[in-house]
């Protein structure tokens, strides 16, 4: 009966380079090196999604460096290793150190030696100013001064993930503000040829990578839909501020979150007090829905374009009309 091959695996080499003579604070060290692992595995399912997962362990190598060991495992069952036909396995896992940009590409795991998330980051100082689909497989990314940048569409997924952009400051940023740590080195244990330096200077360019939306390459489409309906107020600003109002649509349930009020008459009779806006006063308004769609992005923006009619429920005071299309169904309630 033949033996199981041992469990594939990739001894990645995470070394601070400075003066820790005096040790490392195990409450900074602990989720920098968390960060690192959930970096790992976010990138390998991103860059091969039908593979099984990886399992990340990490353990002292010498004076602040540290040995994380990457290995495959049976998703069926977390105890047993995988048995393995070949060591494709290892290869794809470095492959996946590469295009992140913990390993360098001089052992030829990928040809050609693609730019690197790392670097790619460092280059932009962050995120592009656009991205446009070059060639298949390919990507350019323009920086803020108008330069190109051709990028796999492998580093180019990884720039993308919302998760590894959550991930990434503290994998990387973060121990290189410590005022000891000089400089980041990694590489495969017992392959120099595979080291990479990661210095200071990326904490900018990741900081700023880390936050806010990431610019995509794909066509925006839009859809605006125009409704006027019957409104109860919910939440106001009684500043006259044109953002953050909801209303009650009239005769049902239905919530509507309005992003930007444009009609400046009726912001202003808010502001002096004119409009006192109770719960039960009814606004007839113009609304101008904006879907937007971009790849899998989604968003929808409520505007009011013009309050049309406002009834208190005391007492009707209605706007004046130049135009009568703009009257309610009802002209006066």
């Amino acid at each position: 009966m033949q033996k199981d091959k041992p469990m594939e695996k990739v001894d990645l080499i995470y070394k601070l380079n400075g003066d820790f003579e005096q040790g490392i604070n195990i409450f900074e060290l602990s989720p920098t090196l968390l960060s690192v692992g959930q970096l790992i595995s976010e990138a390998h399912k991103t860059l091969m999604p039908n593979s099984e997962p990886i399992a990340i362990n990490v353990k002292p190598f010498k004076t602040g460096s540290f040995e994380i060991e990457i290995m495959m495992f049976a998703q069926s069952n977390l105890q047993q290793a995988l048995t393995l036909i070949h060591s494709q396995t290892g290869k794809d896992i470095s492959e996946v150190l590469q295009y992140l940009g913990f390993i360098s590409g001089a052992s030829v795991i990928v040809v050609g030696a693609p730019i690197s998330l790392f670097k790619l980051i460092k280059k932009l100082k962050g995120k592009p100013r656009s991205i446009e689909k070059a060639k298949p497989g390919e990507y350019t990314y323009i920086d803020n001064s108008g330069n190109k940048i051709l990028v796999p569409i492998q580093t180019h997924a990884l720039f993308q993930n919302v998760h590894i952009q959550q991930t990434i400051y503290n994998g990387i940023a973060k121990p290189l503000e410590n005022k000891e740590t000089k400089e980041i080195e990694c590489y495969i244990k017992n392959d120099e040829r595979t080291k990479e330096t990661i210095e200071k200077d990326i904490i900018e360019p990741i900081r700023a990578y880390s936050t806010g939306e990431i610019p995509s390459a794909e066509a925006i489409s839009e859809n605006i839909n125009i409704r006027k309906l019957w409104v109860h107020p919910r939440r106001i600003s009684v500043e006259g501020e044109s953002n953050s109002w909801s209303f009650r649509i009239a005769g049902s349930e239905e919530l509507l979150r309005v992003t930007n009020i444009k009609d400046e008459g009726f912001l202003n009779n808010i502001k002096s007090n004119r409009y006192r806006l109770a719960h039960s006063d009814k606004l007839y308004i113009e609304i101008h829905e904006k879907q937007k769609m971009q790849g899998s992005k989604e968003s929808l923006q409520c505007e009011i374009e013009k309050v049309i009619d406002y009834v208190r429920s005391d007492e009707q005071i209605s706007l004046e009309f130049n135009d009568s299309k703009n009257l309610p169904p009802s002209e006066k309630l």
